[in-house]
């Protein structure tokens, strides 16, 4: 008898330990997630940080995360997270800001502008955006594209909104206006197709790219550069980013 209640103790115990006061090991799968990018084209390297803690290092441009990130869920009490973009080869801050991050999100933060602007023109400076993903992957041959307006026209001109859409009078698929540094959300089905970035109130196309879109996957897709830039790597492309999924 006594060894049988030794047993049960033992086992009683082990459950305990497995599943924790919290259960699930202490492990919170509401907390926010994140993925970091860098749209801005003279950049060089980024580093984004987490309340001064560096979490991606060094992002080239049009690079980012590896993969979505975990963090602790935190509070409008303590003002959730500050979170910082800099340059990594001198640490001087290009922008800040304080954002909650709630539960059972995931949000892309993302650095356009550019590094190096001309006098009068700090709308175009080097800043970061932030917006939430639906990361649930598409049902049947859909895809979900989350289209970026990220690019600037050269000094001396303001940047208009932009629709990304396919060529032709009578599109398959088209955005509405999208202001510089927001966001627009487009449902395709799978295949290749050509898409442009044209001025929204006229005819100039600012960019276009050509791609396969895999069904049910999720693209982040970026209008970025400036418009006539000495090094081509730098003026207006369309970008597309697939992000890693949940079911």
């Amino acid at each position: 008898m006594q060894l049988m209640k030794f047993a049960v103790a033992v086992l009683v115990a082990g459950c305990f330990a497995l599943i924790g006061c919290g259960g699930g090991g202490g492990v919170d799968d509401t907390n926010p997630e994140l993925y970091f990018f860098n749209g801005s084209s003279d950049s060089l390297g980024l580093d984004f940080t987490m309340d001064e803690v560096v979490d991606t290092a060094n992002a080239p441009y049009l690079g980012g995360s590896n993969g979505w990130k975990s963090y602790e869920f935190r509070g409008e009490d303590v003002q959730g997270y500050d979170v910082a973009v800099r340059a990594n080869n001198t640490g001087f801050e290009f922008d800040r800001l304080a954002q909650v991050f709630e539960r059972d999100t995931s949000t892309m933060v993302m650095a356009i502008g550019q590094r190096t602007i001309a006098p009068g023109e700090d709308l175009k400076r080097l800043r970061l955006i932030s917006f939430n993903v639906n990361r649930i992957r598409p049902n049947g041959n859909k895809c979900r594209l989350i289209v970026v307006h990220a690019f600037n026209r050269f000094t001396g001109f303001s940047t208009p909104a932009i629709v990304v859409k396919n060529p032709g009078d009578i599109p398959q698929y088209q955005t509405g206006p999208i202001d510089y540094g927001t966001t627009s959300l487009l449902e395709t089905d799978s295949g290749t197709f050509t898409f442009e970035a044209r001025r929204a109130d006229g005819e100039a196309v600012y960019a276009t790219a050509t791609e396969n879109l895999v069904a049910g996957s999720v693209y982040l897709v970026t209008v970025t550069g400036v418009e006539s830039d000495a090094d081509p790597n730098r003026r207006p492309r369309i970008t597309f980013v697939s992000l890693p999924t949940e079911n």
